[in-house]
């Protein structure tokens, strides 16, 4: 008869509290505005507070009549309790015509309007503001794209290809106001659109905290680099969906200025003290050997706090060369010893090389510290 396998009782208890660390160490329940402050031509302002992120407040802008004057939407929603300074917030919009592919690239994001097609300034504009009652602690507009390039302000994306406005303010605040513009460009008589599905902050607890959003940045590019030579981050979310088959694409293409691009990482539970993270990338092999790694850099931020930073570099060992010769994608393990909820990798350019420069990032993941059994327990 054929026996029945079973685990050791003390080995039974370590993978339970393992299992309990990594689905619960330092997470934060998430937590929705609930209360409408101020509304001015929303179409069901209520369905922005329902905290499901799939309903949505139409926040209604139009250029006017040669009768009827133009007029702008506002929906300002509440927390219902005043939120720390270097709070996080998140709020998941859709705008009618497509800003936010180009704000997701932060200071870059006038270029990319540029290479794209997309008008910021003079057609559909917005501004997000975070307020303790009556009082501005934090505003960003679409029409100047710095504003969302920063540690303060964001546009980041999630796994899905959704949307969020991302807001740390240095201030407490306690809720967040979303205004729809018509820019001057629009004829008359033209309404857009802006839809607010909710704001939050914190989070249900994921497996492991695995990330939720991500972004981009850039310095040294123009419009040439993007649109002839494919400087930027293509299949950004690639990064962030679970999967270490696939990744996003760091491009400098081919260039002979100093640029740099970077991603963004963003976790919405900060880790623990004892987490360690684990960052898989690959490179080309030619632009190894030009000591490519030393232009690779790693920074862990906590809020806007630079927690630890270090370059590929530092890390190559024998073992890890040959796998990047062979063009296999490395897990490289980056130690930060302090909560961390931000991770930036940065790929600086190769002067003097005609080769096309790129880093393939695959994931960015906390690996928790193993729990320690008192032996008597065993």
């Amino acid at each position: 008869m054929k026996r029945k396998t079973t685990f050791p009782s003390f080995l039974s208890s370590f993978l339970f509290i393992l299992l309990s660390a990594c689905f619960s160490l330092n997470a934060q329940e998430q937590t929705f505005a609930t209360a409408i402050v101020n509304q001015e031509n929303v179409d069901n302002a209520n369905l922005a507070t329902n905290q499901n992120l799939t309903d949505f407040a139409d926040v209604r802008a139009n250029s006017g009549t040669l009768f009827l004057g133009a007029y702008d939407g506002e929906l300002e929603i509440s927390f219902g309790q005043l939120l720390p300074a270097n709070t996080t917030s998140y709020v998941k919009i859709e705008t009618e015509d497509d800003l936010l592919p180009t704000l997701l690239g932060g200071s870059l994001g006038n270029l990319l309007a540029d290479v794209l097609g997309t008008v910021l300034i003079g057609n559909q504009e917005f501004t997000v503001t975070a307020l303790n009652g009556s009082v501005e602690v934090l505003s960003a507009t679409s029409s100047d794209p710095n504003t969302f390039s920063g540690s303060r302000t964001q546009i980041v994306t999630d796994a899905q290809g959704d949307y969020y406005i991302a807001l740390t303010p240095s201030l407490s605040y306690s809720s967040i106001a979303i205004t729809n513009h018509i820019g001057s460009l629009i004829g008359l008589n033209q309404e857009r659109s802006l839809r607010v599905y909710g704001a939050f902050y914190g989070a249900n607890a994921p497996v492991c905290n695995t990330p939720s959003f991500t972004s981009f940045d850039g310095t040294g590019l123009n419009v040439d680099l993007i649109n002839l030579g494919g400087a930027g981050v293509t299949n950004i979310e690639n990064a962030i969906d679970g999967d270490v088959a696939t990744y996003s694409e760091l491009s400098l293409g081919v260039l002979s200025v100093a640029a740099t691009i970077d991603q963004v990482i963003y976790f919405q539970n900060a880790s623990q003290p004892t987490d360690d993270f684990k960052i898989r990338l690959a490179v080309d092999p030619s632009l190894l050997a030009l000591g490519v790694a030393n232009n690779i850099q790693f920074e862990a931020y906590n809020g806007v706090n630079l927690v630890a930073t270090r370059n590929l570099g530092s890390f190559l060992n024998l073992e890890l060369i040959n796998l990047l010769q062979s063009n296999t994608p490395v897990d490289i393990g980056f130690d930060v010893s302090a909560p961390v909820d931000r991770i930036v990798v940065s790929y600086s350019s190769l002067l003097n090389t005609s080769l096309s420069q790129r880093l393939d990032l695959y994931d960015v993941a906390i690996t928790p510290a193993i729990p320690e059994i008192d032996i008597s327990s065993q």
